[in-house]
């Protein structure tokens, strides 16, 4: 297709002395092609946007705006905390603390604690250390999710290290912890204390 075919092609409602598009002077297989400037809308979005984007980092990144990011993990951790406060609404018993393990936002808490309070004699991975190993089914103290409870709210026996962190920690974390332990239960650490207590099936 020659220059003279695409300009008269191209005129459309213009004689080609009006035209502001040039030629240029390269073509590809017989191709040529205007240069064409751009919309001027199209401009004008590109411009405002460069003129726009200081002002979004300062109020997005420096000032009160928060992103998507920081909205998504606002979100996030409201509905954590409803479903949290949903499954403690269980009874206190086997079943209640079963159903509560199950929370994944609780247990996440939970293993937080764990880490602060417990691991110390227990160990990271409740594999044992000073404390009995909390990942087998031996247990001093019963291993029902119910015994684990009373152990952690009420303390072992006389004598013994394990305290009563019912008088230190809230009667919620007490439950969430109580919940976690039972999800160490057949978790096979690395280098696991001998077994102590009696096996609980």
């Amino acid at each position: 297709m020659s220059a003279k075919t695409i300009k008269e092609e191209g005129s459309h409602a213009r004689p080609e002395g009006e035209r502001k598009d040039v030629l240029l002077d390269h073509n590809y297989d017989g191709i040529q092609e205007y240069d064409n400037p751009l919309p001027g809308w199209w401009s004008a979005i590109f411009w405002l946007a460069i003129l726009f984007s200081p002002f979004y980092a300062v109020y997005f990144h420096a000032a009160k705006g928060r992103l998507v990011a920081d909205e998504y993990q606002s979100d996030a951790a409201a509905v954590a905390k409803v479903r949290a406060e949903e499954a403690l609404k269980n009874p206190v018993d086997d079943e209640g603390l079963r159903t509560l393990a199950k929370d994944k936002a609780s247990m996440s808490g939970a293993a937080t604690v764990f880490a602060t309070k417990c691991a110390q004699c227990h160990a990271a991975q409740g594999q044992g250390q000073i404390g009995p190993n909390l990942t087998d089914n031996y247990w001093i103290h019963g291993g029902k999710p119910i015994a684990i409870y009373k152990t952690i709210n009420e303390g072992g026996r006389p004598g013994t290290g394990m305290k009563a962190w019912g008088k230190e920690l809230d009667p919620t974390t007490v439950r969430q912890l109580a919940a976690y332990v039972t999800t160490l239960v057949g978790t096979n650490p690395p280098n696991p204390k001998a077994p102590e207590g009696e096996l609980e099936e």
